[in-house]
Order: C-alpha cells, then sequence, then structure tokens
C-alpha cells in the first residue's frame, strides 16, 4: 500500500446511515457480532436491543430490511456467513429519519394535559399508517426487484393476490371508516400515503388543524397492523410460518420529543409517545416480532402502555439485548469478542478501500506499532533524565543512593518501580532504609502483579514530572480506550490514519509505523469531541461540568500518591446500601452512565461488613483529556454518600488518600496488642 493508495477507509463513520447500497452494506458488515447473545434479537417474539451511541445497534437492525436481505440471496459469490432468521420478512421506521422527532411542535389543545391526551391517539394513528405504508412498500418491492426474497419465504406477490389482501384488510373495522371506498391494493397505497400526507401538512404549518377525517378515524396502536398480517395469511400472500419483523429504531428520539422540557417528568409528551410504542410490545402477537433500538437511557424509565398503569415484563413481553453488554470485556478475556469484532470491521474497511484482495490488511494492527513501558519512560526522560532519577534531593543513605544510580543507569522503568516501591513503605511508616537495597533477579518491586498494578499510574506520574503529556500507542492502546464502542473504535481509526496521512504528506514511501505522537495527538482530539458531545443531551452541561471537575481531581489525587499505595483510586466507589438512600445521587450517576459520561460496575468489597458496592469511572475516551490511566487496576476510592452529593452539587472534589477501615490487609501498620486506639 503506498501513499497513493491512502484514502481513509473509516471516513464514514456510521455504517448503517452512511451506505444506501445493500451490498455494499453487507460487504462492510461484521458477522463476528452475531453471537450466542444477541440470538434473542433473532428470534420471534419482541426484543430491545440497547445500547450506547455508535455500538451498533442499526446496523444489527438493518439485517432485518428486505432490500439487505434481497442482496444477500443474489450473492452468487457467498459472504461465509448464513444470515439470520432467514424466514422472516422485515418491516421498520427509524423514528428519527421519518421525522417522528419534529411531533409535538403543533398543539392540539391550549391546555397542556389536554394537549397530551390529544397527541397520543394521533401519534399511534400516524405510526400505525406509517408501518402499513412501509408494509405495502415491501410487497411491491416483493412483486419486483426482490423476487429472491419472495421466493425464499414462498410469498405470492401476484397483482390479483395482492388486489384481494388490500380489499380484505380495507374493509375492516379497524379503521373506523378511513379505508372505506378502497378495492385494490394501488387505491389502498394512494389512501394510506394521503393520510401521511396529510398529518406532515399539519405538522409543517401548512394547515390550520388536523382534517376532521383524521380526527373522527384514528386507529388503535398496533391494530391496523394485526389485521394485515391476519389479511396476508388468509389471502396466502405470506405463509403463516414466515415471521413479520417490525424494527423501531431510536427510540429515544420519541422521548425526547418536548427537548425543552423535562423528559423525565412522566406528564411530558415523550413519555406518552413511548407509552404507545410500549403498546405495541404489550400486545404479545405470536404473528408479529417487534425489536426496538434504544439508548440506555430512555429505556426503563417509561414502561406502561398507553391508558394504563400496567408496565411492560422484562421476560414476558420483551427480551432484552444489552449490546454494551455483549462486547464489554469480561474476567475471562478468552470469550471477549470485541477484539476480533474490531478487527475484522478494521479489516472489511481497508479491504473495500482496496482491490478487495484483503493485501495490506495483515499489516494494520502492525502499523500502530508499540510501545513498552521502558521506551516509554525513555521518550519522557530525554530532557533533564538526572533530575528524575529517584531520590534526587532526598537526603536518603549513600548505600541506597548508589543503588537507585545504577539501576536507573541501566533500566529507567524499574528503577522508578523501585522508587515507588520505597516511598509506598514510607508512607506506612516501615524504616526501609535501616536495611540493605534488595539484590537479585526478583526484587519485592519485580512481582508482575505488583507492577502491572502500578505502571499506568507511574508512566502518568513520570509524565507529569517531565511537563509532557501522555502517549498514547499500539492496538491494545486503541481497544481500551474504545470500551468495547465500536463506534469510538472507527473515530479513533479515522483521525490517527488523518494525522499519519498528513505527517507523510512529503513521501511516497511503502506504509510504516504511525509515530507515537501522531497516535497521541489524535487520541486527544477524539477525546475531546466525545467529552464536548456531553452537551448535546439533556442537562449535559451541568454533566460535563461535573466530569471535568472529578477527572482534575482524580489526576491531582493520583500525582500526589508519590507511592502509589492507592493505585486504583481513578475512580469511587459506594455501597449499595447508601445509594438507595438519596435518589438525586442515584439518579444522577446513572444518567451520567447512561449518557456515556461514566462506566459502572458491582464489585466485592474489601471491607469486613461485606456490603454489597457499585464503582464509578470516567468512560475510557475521555481519560486522555485528564491524563488519567483508562486501564483500572486496584481498589477504587472509597467515597462517602455526603462527599458524592457535594461533588454533584458543586462543592470541592478531593480525592484523597484516606484509607479504608481497618481490615483491608496491607494499607494500615497492623497495631501491637493492646494498643490505644488514640
Amino acid at each position: 500500500m503506498r501513499r497513493a493508495d491512502r484514502r481513509n477507509p473509516f471516513n464514514e463513520l456510521y455504517l448503517s446511515e452512511a451506505i444506501d447500497d445493500p451490498a455494499l452494506y453487507l460487504r462492510w458488515f461484521s458477522p463476528k457480532i452475531l453471537t450466542g447473545e444477541t440470538g434473542a434479537l433473532f428470534r420471534r417474539g419482541n426484543a430491545v436491543l440497547r445500547g450506547s451511541n455508535g455500538v451498533g445497534k442499526t446496523m444489527l437492525l438493518r439485517l432485518f430490511a428486505p432490500h439487505v436481505r434481497a442482496s444477500y440471496w443474489r450473492s452468487d459469490s457467498g459472504l461465509g456467513w448464513r444470515i439470520p432468521m432467514e424466514n422472516a420478512i422485515g418491516i421498520g421506521v427509524n423514528f428519527i429519519h421519518a421525522g417522528f422527532g419534529s411531533l409535538g411542535g403543533r398543539s392540539l389543545a391550549k391546555r397542556e394535559d389536554e394537549n397530551r391526551e390529544r397527541w397520543a391517539p394521533v401519534f399511534g394513528d400516524l405510526l400505525n399508517y406509517y408501518l402499513i405504508h412501509e408494509l405495502l412498500k415491501t410487497l411491491q418491492f416483493l412483486q419486483h426487484v426482490g423476487s429472491v426474497v419472495a421466493e425464499r419465504v414462498g410469498a405470492n406477490v401476484t397483482t390479483r393476490a395482492l388486489d384481494i389482501f388490500a380489499e380484505m384488510l380495507a374493509t375492516d373495522e379497524c379503521w373506523f371508516g378511513g379505508m372505506s371506498g378502497v378495492q385494490n391494493f394501488d387505491e389502498l397505497a394512494t389512501a394510506v400515503q394521503k393520510r401521511i400526507e396529510a398529518y406532515r401538512s399539519f405538522v409543517n404549518w401548512n394547515t390550520r388543524r388536523l382534517p376532521t377525517r383524521i380526527q373522527g378515524t384514528k386507529t388503535a396502536a398496533g391494530a391496523p397492523l394485526l389485521k394485515a398480517r391476519e389479511a396476508l395469511r388468509s389471502t396466502r400472500v405470506l405463509p403463516e410460518g414466515i415471521a413479520l419483523v417490525v424494527t423501531l429504531d431510536q427510540y429515544e428520539t420519541l422521548y425526547h420529543t418536548d427537548y425543552a422540557s423535562d423528559a423525565d417528568d412522566e406528564r411530558s409528551l415523550g413519555r406518552a409517545f413511548c407509552r404507545v410504542v410500549n403498546s405495541l410490545l404489550a400486545l404479545r402477537s405470536p404473528s408479529i416480532s417487534y425489536k426496538v433500538g434504544v439508548r440506555h437511557y430512555a429505556w426503563g424509565r417509561e414502561l406502561r402502555g398507553l391508558n394504563t398503569d400496567a408496565k411492560l415484563e422484562h421476560g414476558r413481553d420483551y427480551q432484552l439485548v444489552d449490546l454494551d453488554e455483549v462486547l464489554r470485556r469480561p474476567e475471562n478475556t478468552a470469550s471477549w469478542i470485541f477484539p476480533d469484532f474490531a478487527e475484522d470491521v478494521a479489516e472489511r474497511r481497508l479491504d473495500a478501500m482496496g482491490d478487495g484482495t484483503g493485501a495490506g490488511t495483515k499489516q494494520f494492527k502492525s502499523m500502530f506499532g508499540t510501545l513498552t513501558a521502558e521506551e516509554e519512560i525513555e521518550r519522557y526522560c530525554q530532557r533533564n533524565s538526572g533530575r528524575l532519577a529517584p531520590g534526587h534531593g532526598e537526603g536518603w543513605p549513600q548505600r541506597w543512593q548508589q543503588f537507585f544510580r545504577e539501576l536507573y543507569e541501566s533500566n529507567k522503568y524499574k528503577a522508578k518501580l523501585a522508587e515507588v516501591w520505597v516511598r509506598q513503605k514510607e508512607a506506612l511508616d516501615q524504616d526501609v532504609f535501616a536495611g540493605t537495597p534488595p539484590r537479585g533477579n526478583e526484587p519485592p518491586w519485580g512481582s508482575p502483579w505488583w507492577e502491572k498494578e502500578r505502571r499506568e499510574a507511574l508512566l502518568t506520574q513520570v509524565a507529569s514530572a517531565c511537563s509532557q503529556r501522555r502517549l498514547y500507542c499500539g492496538w491494545d492502546t486503541l481497544l481500551t480506550l474504545s470500551a468495547s464502542n465500536i463506534l469510538v473504535f472507527i473515530s479513533l481509526c479515522r483521525e490517527i490514519w488523518d494525522h499519519w496521512e498528513r505527517a507523510q504528506a512529503a513521501t511516497a514511501e511503502a506504509v510504516g509505523t504511525m509515530a507515537a505522537d501522531v497516535q497521541s495527538q489524535a487520541v486527544r482530539i477524539v477525546a475531546n469531541s466525545w467529552l464536548e458531545k456531553q452537551e448535546e443531551f439533556p442537562r449535559g452541561t451541568t454533566r460535563k461540568q461535573f466530569v471535568v471537575r472529578l477527572g482534575v481531581a482524580l489526576r491531582k489525587g493520583l500525582i500526589a500518591d508519590k507511592g502509589l499505595t492507592y493505585p486504583g483510586r481513578t475512580g469511587f466507589s459506594l455501597t449499595e446500601d447508601e445509594l438507595g438512600e438519596d435518589q438525586v445521587v442515584k439518579g444522577f450517576l446513572q444518567d451520567a452512565v447512561d449518557y456515556g459520561a461514566l462506566v459502572s460496575f458491582p464489585h466485592t468489597t474489601k471491607e469486613k461488613d461485606g456490603k454489597r458496592r457499585r464503582k464509578w469511572y470516567l468512560s475510557p475516551i475521555l481519560c486522555p483529556n485528564f491524563e488519567i490511566p483508562a486501564i483500572r487496576t486496584k481498589e477504587p476510592y472509597y467515597a462517602k454518600l455526603a462527599e458524592v452529593r457535594q461533588w454533584i452539587e458543586g462543592g470541592p472534589i478531593a480525592i484523597g488518600s484516606r484509607p479504608r477501615r481497618r481490615g483491608y490487609g496491607g494499607t494500615e501498620k497492623n497495631r501491637r496488642l493492646f494498643e490505644s486506639e488514640a
């Protein structure tokens, strides 16, 4: 691969939204994400596909699209993988692309409560007609361009069969007379289209009010589509064994319909629209499977159906597929699918850029190079190296100073580890200088686990001491910062590629390793852009300010802990009991997780009380903004509820070295028997 061939293959961040050509979409689609955990999405029944921004929800839901399935079946060379749920016909709506986000801009009544009550059934009627419109378009597609799909599923889509279907459907009582006079398929399609156009005209302020005919013929949520599926079976257009899958993507758009108001208010219009969609799932129809794509924050806050206080039941009304959990790194990394998924995504994009033979993709990972801890410290210590020597100006015993000088000259990283070990002992009031410096091949600071737990924190301290910024380099670093989010991964690849290409602009030499400083600059740009994205969400400014203050405090605490006695203090922890006592703190932290500012995990306490705890960290991609490690080891800061509430309210954040209570081995000296606690 030479410079003339170096078009950036990562320019398009959103695969599903950037590519109209279904054949190219399938070529770029990575089947590595089709694991057992995502299986519930491709089985009969309702499913909610939950995930953060860019994790791959739309990419998966698009597999149900008839154009994609037609392209799949026409692929004479084969794609090397089987499309899931083969005996299915898919229709759907993307609430953003279809314009549902602009609903509610007009009022149907002066009083807010009456306006909400009127809008909910109107929205349900519009959604009904939109889905019927998509169904009719799909049947037309199967009749012509998509005939290969019709053959696979055994659909009878002759003009005569579709006319019989349309006439049967139009006479059903579910329309309340709205389709009276319709006698064939074309007339049905025209009537449905006109209804949708009337709604659009009203929303765009082209008409003063909704037509009287619409107001008197509103349909019940989900009823027309149920009747349509029955008619398809009765007229033998679609065999009974073929699943009708309805994808409802970007559900969160509805939640933000009245964006300027508080969406958490159960009286909001957005929640009313969500309840309409929930009513579709509550129908639990064996003939229609609804698949909802939604971000974390918008699912679970409103689970009631329309005109009822009954909530959707997980496991009964729907199955939940959490795509972030599917891709998240487990304790057993052998089952972690994201590395293979990310590599496959990258290779497919590189192949699409080239000649399709795969030439050049094998070297992609190696282009990022590696940077060992020893090499990284050497980069930081190029200037004023002597000033960073362990014990410089400390007045340590001569034999220890000589020991550190020799070790520092041979391996700066090991010498700094040894210094951290000494300072940790000092912090614990242990007179380490009473003995002689440890010699041999297995010094105490050479323990693999001890070193691993402090590596990132130590490199951060050294970079700070050298007045330099951390270097971010290598494929593994890319995966760590991506945190199993494919959009973050592609964003990093795109920015790194652009920076590298500009750095190589003066030469046409063959591709080599991307320099660490080039990668680092690109990483910081992406990290800042993801921090700024917080402003796009409700209450995002407050949340961003909290993140900035927390990030700065975490860095200060890390830099001040010279002995790295608490290297895990890049996050904080609360007991589940405390969290349940304060809904303000709980809600704020949950929002921060849902909107991608923080990540949260349950963890085992080291306290004697054995209470369940939960810990929070900044999202990995945000960490470069504050020069704190994105790799988490050891225990986080054990905070108190009052502390965290103060942080949230704008008070000072201090991640100090306050140790946990006694009982956690290694953090305090053991007191002698009968020693006073005073």
